[in-house]
């Protein structure tokens, strides 16, 4: 690294905003903003409390703000200067600023407050100064006026907070957690900026006004020293960066992961890259509802997933399985990677209802959308690699829409009953791995067709199914009587021990014994399914009540649901004979309805229990029934 590529500039943060009319840009590929309300609130008070009091005046003091690393020459003029390092620091000072600068325009067009229109006049002097110094450049033609800093993740929802007209800014919904964090961090500083919450925080100076605090916190938020630290040259940027980040707090894995591969790209396929680092952050974006709802979906957790799906390699972390598998890799298989991640965070998306499934054939989309949720909800975590890559194969065309359903039930279901019996975590990591690698590869094969991958599920199913335990009949009721909390589902008001993810479970249960049933598939796209209670649901405070077991229930169309009401067992029984479920055709030649509304409830709940116990026997061995094995009697 020569000199002439590093040389710092110390220089006061107000010095830095709006100098020589250049703006700081902060690409896609970087790290997004992370400041949580911890951060948000040090920076707030670090500015606050350094303010004091010299008799009747109001004093600032000076502080070490940090480093920041920039792309670029600091001498230029008009120029854009990529941030790589002090990106969370920036992006903060310049929310800070927005909120000061509206704060200041409402308190002195309020007039309802009793301000002097001298302080009226300060604050509207303070807001202008902030706009076109240091929010803003200030090219002489408006079309070249440019903010100061400018963020790509979230920079529409950034300009509506800081430049938004009116009160519209309180109804921002974020796309992400990045999103999110601006949000928070401008109403922290917004709320803690005006009069009633400021004057609370600041050091008391008889007969200082509203303006005259104001003003201080500008000078004092100006004051600070930062270093700038400037280089044009891209290979020596990155020396840089892994040396400031490589001492205190260490970037995230994927952060590494993200500059070892630019560092180790030149500037073509390096920009190529950085575009589809962007893609994958934007595939994983989803607008929320409110603060409150988080539909986005995490880089890390995606990168967690992707690896152990689609790559080798042994490490503590996820950095360091890169550079085990790619530390010498070449430019070609560094592309391939970011491109294989850009594809496969579409393939995460879609897994987890960014698209809202409606990548999933309409036939079967709601039943491809219930095995997902249930998996998710259900937290089989470990198994989730493996489904993902069920759904590449899906989206590669290598599975057709009902064979996915059909898969995915098999999981779901063989997740269930490991949990059930209590299988060792260890045991399903290693098989999870080993099966998603295998699916993963031979549906991206070249040459390799649906058959092929039919044939390695059928392998996986084979392989999962034998270390399920070898339970008899009876092995099964004397695990569904000791889990019995675990596979309850009722509508009604019930115990505080209840499992809140029993019905969950019995839904799947019974829908999946459903699907099984149907051979040939003439199932409208627009039919809606419930459960039915056969005795109508009890209003129990007993957990075990026999109407909220397995027993008692089936899987039926809402409409028929819907119009049984809580009609007797008997009168149901007519609506039953309606239904596609051949489970409902069954429990009418059986005479279910009917027994069970002549028997008294010592027999009813026998009856119930028996069903139960037959219908959790049908589903052990929906999953067993793979084990090359012979079943037992």
């Amino acid at each position: 690294m020569g000199s002439s590529d590093f040389t710092p500039h110390v220089e006061n943060i107000g010095n830095v905003l709006g100098r020589n009319d250049n703006w700081f840009d902060i690409p896609r590929y970087q790290r997004d903003y992370a400041w949580d309300k911890r951060n948000i609130k040090t920076f707030y008070d670090d500015i606050v409390s350094r303010i004091g009091a010299n008799n009747t005046n109001l004093s600032i003091t000076p502080y070490f703000l940090g480093t920041i690393l920039l792309l670029g020459k600091w001498d230029d003029s008009h120029k854009r200067f990529d941030v790589i390092d002090g990106q969370q620091r920036l992006t903060t000072m310049y929310l800070f600023l927005g909120a000061m600068m509206r704060v200041a325009e409402e308190v002195a067009g309020d007039g309802s407050n009793s301000l002097s229109q001298e302080d009226r006049d300060t604050l509207h002097a303070l807001a202008s100064r902030i706009l076109k110094q240091k929010l803003k450049t200030q090219d002489i033609k408006e079309s070249d006026i440019k903010n100061t800093v400018q963020i790509n993740t979230g920079s529409d929802l950034f300009e509506d907070l800081i430049f938004g007209k009116g009160d519209a800014w309180h109804n921002q919904h974020p796309c992400c957690d990045a999103e999110k964090k601006l949000i928070e961090a401008y109403a922290f500083f917004y709320k803690n900026l005006a009069p009633e919450e400021l004057s609370k925080n600041i050091v008391h100076v008889d007969g200082a006004s509203y303006a005259e605090y104001l003003n201080a916190v500008y000078e004092q938020v100006m004051y600070p020293t930062v270093i700038i630290i400037a280089v044009s040259s891209e290979e020596t940027i990155n020396e840089i960066f892994e040396a400031i980040n490589s001492k205190g707090k260490h970037l995230d894995s994927v952060d590494l992961v993200k500059n070892a591969i630019f560092n180790k790209l030149s500037s073509q396929p390096q920009d190529e890259a950085k575009k589809e680092w962007g893609k994958i952050k934007e595939n994983l974006s989803k607008e929320s509802k409110g603060l409150d709802d988080e539909p986005w979906l995490s880089m890390a957790e995606f990168f967690k997933l992707f690896w152990t799906a689609t790559q080798s390699g042994r490490g503590s972390d996820l950095y360091q399985k890169f550079e085990n598998v790619y530390g010498n890799a070449s430019v070609d298989e560094l592309k391939d990677f970011v491109h294989l991640a850009t594809r496969y965070s579409k393939v995460y998306a879609d897994m987890n209802g960014l698209s809202n499934y409606f990548v999933f054939q309409k036939d079967y989309r709601e039943y491809v959308k219930s095995d997902l949720i249930a998996m998710k909800e259900l937290r089989f975590t470990q198994a989730m690699a493996l489904v993902s890559t069920l759904v590449w194969a899906y989206e590669q065309n290598k599975i057709k829409a009902r064979f996915l359903v059909e898969t995915l039930d098999f999981l779901l279901a063989f997740s269930i009953i490991c949990s059930m019996s209590n299988t060792p975590s260890n045991k399903l990591t290693k098989l999870y791995k080993k099966w998603a690698k295998s699916i993963f590869h031979v549906s991206q094969a070249s040459g390799k067709n649906m058959q092929d991958v039919a044939n390695c599920v059928k392998e996986m199913k084979e392989d999962l199914a034998k270390i399920l335990p070898e339970w008899s009949k009876k092995d099964v009721a004397n695990a569904l009587k000791e889990q019995i909390k675990d596979f309850l589902y009722t509508n009604k008001t019930v115990s505080p021990d209840y499992n809140s993810k029993a019905k969950i479970r019995v839904r799947a249960i019974l829908r999946i014994l459903f699907v099984d049933s149907v051979k040939k598939w003439d199932i409208p796209a627009n039919y809606s399914w419930n459960i039915e209670h056969i005795i109508p649901d009890e209003d129990s405070n007993e957990s075990s009540s026999g109407t909220h077991q397995l027993g008692n229930l089936i899987w039926l169309e809402k409409q028929i649901n819907s119009e049984s009401g809580n009609d007797d067992p008997a009168s149901k029984a007519i609506r039953y004979k309606e239904s596609r479920n051949r489970e409902s055709k069954q429990i009418l030649v059986d005479k279910l309805p009917q027994r069970l509304a002549k028997a008294k409830k010592a027999e009813r709940d026998e009856i119930i229990a028996q069903r139960s116990v037959d219908i959790m026997w049908r589903f052990y061995n929906f999953v067993y029934r793979e084990n090359p094995s012979c079943l037992k009697d």
